[in-house]
């Protein structure tokens, strides 16, 4: 056989050997890129799942807070229905009545002046009592809002207490949440009416 037909047949056989290898290697560099990218959306995937278990852990939570709100709000309501009784000994010296911004228990500066007064009379007259009724509009989920008028409620007592030293068994706190609005729930004005505690001082 001639010299260069040797050599024709040897590079017709390492033709397909050469081309097996080539897209062999095209393969697998379009595997490792691929595989790259799946590698990188689930990494991507990943880091959501992860964001959502947060987001559940952070909802677990709340909910948890607002039933463990709304249980302490039925205690007190239940408190508050065994004083009925030696309340109805007492006469009403007086009725006020103090706002909330939406959604908040925070006292503003003229719920404040209010309580001065209240506080300073208590403060002289160790046989009042008071009593201190929380509610909201409605605007959220029933129970969301009888938590609400609870904590606006305790925002109360607990001013009364720290600031004029007045004795937690004199105050009785009970919650009504958006159960007996004074004005219609259809307004923006007569929401705001509703966002308050109600504030009734007794004496012997």
């Amino acid at each position: 056989m001639k010299k260069e037909n040797k050599i024709r047949l040897l590079g017709m056989c390492l033709l397909p050997v050469l081309l097996l290898a080539f897209v062999g290697c095209a393969s697998t560099k379009y595997v490792n890129e691929k595989v790259g990218e799946l590698e990188g959306k689930l990494q991507e995937h990943a880091g959501k799942m992860d964001d959502l278990d947060r987001q559940l852990a952070q909802v677990d939570a709340k909910a948890d807070e607002a039933k463990k709100g709304a249980e302490e709000a039925r205690m007190e309501a239940e408190r508050a229905l065994k004083n009925v009784k030696p309340l109805g000994s007492y006469n009403e010296l007086g009725k006020r009545q103090i706002n909330f911004d939406f959604d908040k228990y925070v006292l503003t500066n003229i719920a404040r002046n209010v309580l001065d007064e209240i506080g300073g009379k208590m403060q002289q007259d160790p046989g009042l009592v008071l009593e201190i009724s929380g509610h909201a509009d409605a605007i959220g989920p029933e129970k969301y809002n009888l938590v609400l008028g609870h904590n606006r409620a305790e925002s109360v007592k607990r001013y009364l207490t720290e600031k004029f030293n007045v004795s937690v068994g004199r105050m009785y706190v009970v919650s009504f949440g958006e159960l007996k609005p004074v004005a219609d729930n259809d307004s923006p004005k007569g929401r705001a009416s509703n966002r308050r505690v109600e504030l009734r001082l007794l004496g012997p």
